[in-house]
């Protein structure tokens, strides 16, 4: 967590935990900021692969790119499910 967030949120987490303790699972709606990375994190878990790669049978120019026969080529997963 960046210095300026656990500045904000170190007392109250030591409040609710100790400053031993570890948080729960039960604990978690009392941390907005650890929630919000985790459900930042499970947003982009869909990106977390590459897929398979492919193979070209064939010499190809795509959007102006040549593509040799026996190129590996992959797939923009990162890119399908967005609308950017």
């Amino acid at each position: 967590m960046a210095g300026t967030s656990k500045k904000h949120t170190q007392p109250t987490d030591e409040a609710l935990i100790g400053s031993d303790g570890l948080p729960r699972f039960e604990d978690r709606e009392h941390f907005p900021y650890v929630n919000a990375l985790s459900l930042g994190v499970s947003r982009m878990a869909h990106c977390r692969t590459t897929g398979l790669p492919h193979c070209v049978i064939e010499d190809d120019v795509q959007s102006g790119y040549f593509i040799p026969n026996g190129s590996l080529v992959y797939a923009n997963i990162w890119k399908m499910p967005s609308d950017l």
